[in-house]
């Protein structure tokens, strides 16, 4: 016991050293039970194990794999469809302006039919034509009277590397373009001829809408601009006032319409659409809907009719076309269908009547090519492709073969006609720069009533309203330049409109008359 009692101050010692070590926990003083703290861990270590039991949690795991599912909305993200579209709709705007000094004389109208054309890239007369020199990046728009001593008008000037696809009103009282660049200023401008006021009217980047060519067409008394633009999904067509820019949709639906043009008598718009086979529409899970993603272009689709006062549209055929129909007078439609097997029909919008012309005496069913339709549409050139060689030929409405020149041999696709307004003459040519021959005019039955020798050659022939012809031909003794002459109805009385001119000459046609 006096041992124990000698002991005491050494275990006391002891205590105030392990409380020393302890020390940073005040509660420390239950050191005595800090010695079952060992025990109390195990209890601590995992009594909450049976409470891990509810490895259900772990189903609750099972519920992450639900979050797959939330992937699964993630494929949901095919609604990026939008990615496609990154325009939701097209953007009508009415800036850009400038006062063009347009010559007065065409600002009251055109009393007489002017040819037109643009001159790219002029040179001064003041040094040997011979010489080559820098392109200017400069294109006039001309109206020139085809009378010998007429006027020759220059009406506005243009940037030629970024302007393209003009197009003149058939009166004379609009003119319509594209620029291209700089992106910020890039869309379809407008001039008024009337007001000399030019704007930009629609600001769009390409031409090309939902990969079809769209381009700008005037109506007959060219107080409206016509185009197809791309909206969202779709393309509609839609109308722009000259006068004030305001504009309408005139399709207003979820299909792809473009191709518009109008009836000679403006009445009535002729436009493709894929209505029949999208009646859905190109919305992204339209029931009976067509689907970027899945049906890619669908490039092409049946000819409509709309009537742009009531908003009433009819589809006229249903074939499937991937060319512009084309009207042939206020109450006939000509279409073509296929490419190498290439079908000509023609709709009478009257009756309902959808027939084909095709050479009765053809040995093949290979097609035709380049159709030009007389007025009435009673008669129509084109390349006979059924014999080894594209042949012009002059068929009737029928079919039935009336004549044919198989001593003109144009390329497939570079023959050009023209018919005169009364249908008694047909000018025949080439196109693209291919005018191998010199001016040829026949009449209804196709005997030949000029036939002229080269140069120049007969390109891209047209006929104005009062019966003058107007064709760009080739002088091969002049560096191989092309310009712009004009003739009688017959083809007499050749006339060079653009001989002092140091450019490049593209003829647009006629206007005015």
């Amino acid at each position: 016991m006096t041992h124990f009692r000698k002991l005491l101050p050494l275990f006391a010692l002891l205590i105030s050293a392990c409380q020393a070590l302890v020390a940073p926990t005040p509660s420390a003083t239950p050191t005595a039970t800090v010695m079952p703290s060992p025990t109390s861990l195990p209890t601590l270590t995992f009594t909450p194990l049976p409470t891990v039991t509810p490895a259900s949690t772990p189903t609750a795991t099972i519920t992450a794999t639900v979050t797959p599912t939330a992937t699964a909305t993630q494929t949901a993200t095919i609604t990026k469809t939008p990615t496609i579209t990154p325009v939701p709709g097209p953007r009508f705007v009415y800036d850009n302006w400038q006062i063009v000094d347009v010559p007065p004389s065409l600002r009251d109208g055109l009393d007489s039919p002017m040819v037109v054309f643009i001159n790219r890239n002029n040179r001064l007369p003041d040094y040997d034509i011979r010489t080559p020199r820098p392109n200017t990046n400069s294109q006039t728009l001309y109206f020139a009277a085809p009378l010998t001593g007429g006027l020759r008008l220059p009406v506005i000037q243009m940037n030629a590397d970024t302007v393209s696809g003009v197009a003149v009103a058939p009166p004379g009282n609009g003119v319509s373009w594209f620029v291209s660049e700089p992106l910020a200023n890039a869309g379809i401008y407008l001039l008024d001829t009337e007001t000399g006021i030019s704007s930009r009217v629609l600001a769009i980047d390409s031409l090309l809408q939902r990969d079809v060519a769209s381009e700008a067409q005037w109506s007959p008394d060219g107080s409206q601009l016509t185009i197809a633009v791309e909206n969202a999904w779709a393309i509609d067509i839609y109308s722009i006032d000259r006068a004030s820019g305001a504009f309408t949709n005139l399709t207003r639906s979820h299909n792809r319409d473009f191709w518009p043009s109008w009836s000679p008598d403006g009445r009535s718009l002729l436009f493709v659409s894929d209505r029949a086979r999208c009646p859905g529409g190109w919305q992204p899970g339209a029931p009976d809907g067509c689907d970027q993603l899945r049906d890619g272009s669908a490039f092409g689709g049946n000819p409509w009719l709309l009537d742009p006062d009531s908003g009433e549209r009819r589809q006229i055929s249903d074939r499937w076309i991937s060319e512009a129909p084309v009207w042939v007078n206020e109450r006939l439609v000509s279409i073509a269908e296929g490419d190498l097997q290439r079908s000509i029909y023609l709709i009478d919008l009257e009756s309902g009547l959808e027939q084909r012309v095709h050479p009765l005496d053809a040995v093949s069913s290979q097609g035709s090519l380049m159709e030009i339709w007389s007025p009435n549409g009673s008669r129509v050139v084109l390349q006979d492709t059924s014999q080894t060689a594209s042949v012009t030929t002059l068929l009737d409405a029928q079919g039935q073969r009336i004549g044919g020149l198989p001593r003109l041999a144009f390329p497939r696709f570079g023959m050009a006609a023209a018919w005169s307004p009364d249908g008694q003459r047909v000018a025949l040519g080439g196109n693209n720069g291919f005018c191998p021959y010199g001016v040829r005019v026949l009449d209804e039955r196709f005997f030949v009533v000029a036939s002229g020798s080269t140069p120049p050659g007969m390109c891209d022939p047209v006929y104005s309203s009062d019966g003058r012809l107007a064709f760009t031909g080739i002088n091969p003794g002049i560096d191989g330049r092309i310009d712009v002459y004009v003739a009688n109805r017959n083809g007499f009385g050749v006339r060079n409109l653009t001989g002092d001119l140091r450019g490049q000459i593209e003829l647009l046609g006629w206007a005015g008359g």
